[in-house]
């Protein structure tokens, strides 16, 4: 008996890794977890309602725009590499990594104004218009799912509306919001477009990792597939015993 139930957990192991890798729905047998819909989504008053405060720290693949006054002609955008430095066009190599927006533009005043070719007291803006470390991935019935840079403070309507918005067959009430915590869990949170739009739920603030998936509005699995990622042990159990 033990060997069998080793047996099988070992192709519940491979349906599992199969179902991620590629993407596609995850069949699993009904179990408490996945009947019960109370026990795989979390509170979404847990969810951040507060625009951020923390300042965003440049890190490597972020696209800069850099604009240098009043030598308009050396503004530029420039991409950080993966070494965390930029090169622009009289300061060859700069660290950014590491740095807020309104310190590297400090740090380049300094560069400029130090550099024998470079200018008198120039005044310098950063902008990071592609945030490469601040990512969420927009999944599901949407025009153009894809992941997706989080630009400032984004929320979970502005995101789907980055992809496109929701397809004609796309259910408004079956947006789920997956969340890696620190300890490497995963939450779920259920959200309905319809009530944020109508202004009876907040719409939330995203953090970097989200997944947000789309559920079709015919889909018979969708708890399922829910409890399968948030919970892949649970669902080896179901499989198992």
């Amino acid at each position: 008996m033990n060997q069998l139930k080793l047996n099988l957990t070992a192709v519940a192991c491979c349906v599992v890794l199969a179902g991620c890798s590629t993407g596609g729905a995850l069949p699993v047998t009904s179990g408490p977890a996945v009947n019960n819909s109370k026990q795989i989504f979390s509170n979404i008053n847990e969810l951040g309602y507060i625009p951020p405060q923390s300042e965003y720290r440049i890190g490597p693949s972020d696209l800069l725009a850099i604009t240098i006054f009043p030598a308009e002609g050396l503004n530029q955008e420039v991409r950080v590499d993966s070494r965390g430095y930029i090169a622009l066009q009289i300061i060859k190599e700069i660290k950014a990594q590491g740095l807020t927006q309104q310190e590297l533009a400090r740090a380049l005043e300094q560069a400029y104004s130090s550099n024998p070719e470079g200018l008198n007291n120039p005044k310098i803006t950063v902008l990071v218009k592609e945030a490469a470390n601040q990512r969420v991935t927009v999944e599901g019935e949407v025009t153009k799912p894809n992941v997706y840079a989080i630009e400032g403070a984004m929320t979970v309507m502005q995101a789907i509306a980055q992809a496109g918005g929701p397809t004609t067959l796309a259910s408004k009430d079956k947006i789920i919001l997956f969340r890696t915590l620190p300890n490497k869990s995963v939450k779920a949170y259920r959200l309905n477009l319809t009530a944020i739009r109508n202004g009876q739920l907040k719409d939330p603030y995203l953090q970097n990792d989200d997944r947000i998936v789309v559920h079709r509005s015919d889909s018979r699995y969708w708890l399922k597939e829910a409890a399968a990622f948030i919970s892949p042990i649970n669902t080896l159990n179901n499989l198992v015993n």
